[in-house]
């Protein structure tokens, strides 16, 4: 998962003993719960813990999960090979992606990582960073 030597740099980056990573990590989990949940709280949306990827009680996978928030909210979408290939309202979905022609991608991909996830930047926002960023759809 990491390359050689990755978890021990993160850990010495953040000034944290090896011994104290359990204890350190229990607490990252624990701030991105209480993020995660506010952002929810803000936004007016659900927060559902799913402890899977698919959950037992439904046998449903998290996409379909979404694809069903989705659908009560009335937004329709078709996806092939990780493409999104027809939208319920075109129109505002082309208005939406022509504010991305000039969009400054890095930046904006680093805003929302330490939005979605305010434990990966420690209060400092790097803007210059080079990071390898997975897109998962």
């Amino acid at each position: 998962m990491f390359p050689d030597g990755a978890f021990g740099r993160y850990l010495y980056k953040r000034g944290v003993l090896l011994k104290d990573a359990g204890k350190f990590f229990e607490g990252e989990t624990e701030a991105l719960i209480q993020h995660a949940k506010a952002t929810a709280e803000q936004a007016g949306r659900p927060y559902r813990y799913l402890d899977s990827a698919h959950t037992h009680a439904s046998g449903q996978s998290k996409e379909a999960m979404a694809r069903a928030i989705a659908e009560q909210d009335g937004i329709t979408f078709e996806r092939s090979d990780h493409k999104i290939v027809w939208v319920s309202d075109f129109d505002a979905t082309a208005k939406l992606a022509e504010q991305f022609k000039h969009m400054e991608w890095p930046t904006f991909l680093i805003r929302q990582v330490a939005a979605v996830n305010p434990c990966v930047f420690h209060g400092k926002l790097d803007t210059n960073s080079t990071a390898n960023w997975t897109v998962i759809c």
